[in-house]
């Protein structure tokens, strides 16, 4: 004769196994997903960043970037300095793509002010680009402007590519530039 508990414990193992097959496969179709298309981005990167003066843009200084696979190809991490202005900011960005809602999404951590940014993005044209207007917290400020902004690749080629920050105080109606970085592939 079967027990309670040995019934409620079959029923307990079947639902486990039943959730990890449907989470893997889920994560297995995960990797057919559209960040198959930014596997240019892996690679060690020789990073120009340029600042905006009087309307034109003026190169601060260069540094470099790191982008490698993690966790098995899921997401895309990168340990990148950019230079704005006089400051630095040391950086980790994690891009991968959420199958629940459709989208790319992109997490930001900066050591200097301890923020963490979470953008959601797509590609446009021929142009990835993210925005944290619907995704995260604005950055306030004391006479009521709340910043937020947008990230663009662009000119992506082989060996380079164009990530341009924009920001906005309007939530997304007008951008302006914020700081623009090209990124150059270094050579092994």
């Amino acid at each position: 004769m079967i027990s309670k508990k040995n019934i409620t414990v079959q029923i307990l193992f079947s639902l486990v196994t039943t959730l990890f097959v449907h989470t893997s496969k889920g994560q297995e179709a995960g990797k057919g997903s559209p960040l198959k298309n930014m596997e240019f981005l892996i690679a060690d990167w020789k990073v120009s960043n340029f600042e905006i003066k009087e309307g034109q843009w003026s190169l601060v200084g260069d540094t470099h970037s790191s982008i490698k696979a993690i966790l098995k190809g899921s997401f895309l991490s990168e340990k990148v300095k950019y230079l704005v202005g006089a400051s630095e900011l040391n950086m980790v960005i994690h891009i991968g793509h959420d199958d629940r809602i459709g989208l790319l999404k992109l997490s930001a951590m900066d050591q200097e002010y301890g923020f963490m940014d979470i953008y959601t993005g797509k590609f446009l044209e021929e142009k990835i680009v993210f925005t944290n207007l619907g995704s995260d917290q604005p950055i306030a400020f004391d006479e009521g402007k709340k910043l937020s902004f947008r990230l663009t690749y662009s000119n992506i080629r082989e060996e380079s590519f164009e990530h341009l920050v924009e920001g906005t105080y309007d939530e997304g109606l007008t951008w302006f530039p914020f700081a623009k970085s090209i990124y150059r592939k270094q050579l092994k």
